[in-house]
């Protein structure tokens, strides 16, 4: 998902689905497709990014601006994926053990702003045509939408078409799209966004969602009235064009 293996494809001259090399490396990267979100003018959610050498060298520095942000804050690795060394945190007693964790699995951290809101995520298929997909809801029974809740189906309830408005549903497709191209995205990918009080922010971008039959994907191309075969069918026309 990092670019690697598509690297390695393009290499070898071997056609494959979804973003490519560059694309998909921004979009593993949360601080950089944030920075590049903020240049396009696309609504994000206050963060900063802090180095595991910076925190032990000037925590107390960090804490000041993370209690600047105002609590609660989640924190999370900077290039991982399913919500893996993310924690929500209320104070800042336990901001050191979530960056710790976050450590733990890349050595720059991203502190940002926690959204209370509506969870929306849109799929957009296409390379230049591109073709956004009614918004998914999730509601999480969890608190956040951890890597539990995204593969265990008892955890979470997956709304689909999302139980917002016509007007909101346009302003996050078209949020959506500018959000892939702003990437450089192609073939397929899934953009994590939040809704509060009306309020449109875009999350992060994941250039290979799942594509199991139950994967959020699928459902949101089958609310399209696109069954899974004609999604797969079209997702390897798309890579052919290219």
């Amino acid at each position: 998902e990092d670019g690697t293996v598509q690297g390695v494809l393009e290499v070898s001259g071997i056609p494959y689905t979804g973003a490519r090399l560059q694309a998909s490396a921004l979009g593993m990267n949360k601080l950089l497709s944030k920075k590049i979100f903020l240049h396009q003018g696309l609504p994000v959610a206050p963060f900063l990014s802090v180095e595991a050498i910076q925190w032990k060298q000037d925590s107390r520095s960090l804490i000041q601006k993370t209690q600047n942000l105002g609590f609660p804050v989640v924190v999370k690795p900077v290039a991982q994926g399913s919500s893996i060394g993310v924690t929500i945190v209320k104070q800042k007693e336990e901001l050191d053990h979530a960056l710790e964790l976050a450590f733990n699995y890349d050595p720059i951290a991203i502190v940002e702003k926690y959204l209370r809101g509506k969870e929306i995520q849109v799929g957009i298929i296409g390379n230049r045509d591109l073709l956004p997909l009614p918004p998914i809801e999730i509601v999480s029974k969890k608190e956040f939408f951890d890597y539990e809740a995204k593969y265990d189906p008892t955890k979470a309830e997956e709304i689909v078409p999302a139980r917002i408005s016509q007007a909101e549903t346009r302003l996050l497709q078209d949020l959506a799209v500018r959000a892939y191209q702003a990437l450089g995205c192609r073939g397929f990918a899934r953009i994590d966004m939040f809704l509060c009080r009306g309020r449109p922010f875009v999350s992060e971008v994941n250039t290979i969602p799942g594509l199991t039959s139950g994967s959020l994907f699928p459902k949101e191309a089958r609310a399209a009235g696109m069954e899974f075969p004609e999604l797969l069918d079209r997702l390897i026309q798309l890579a052919l064009e290219r």
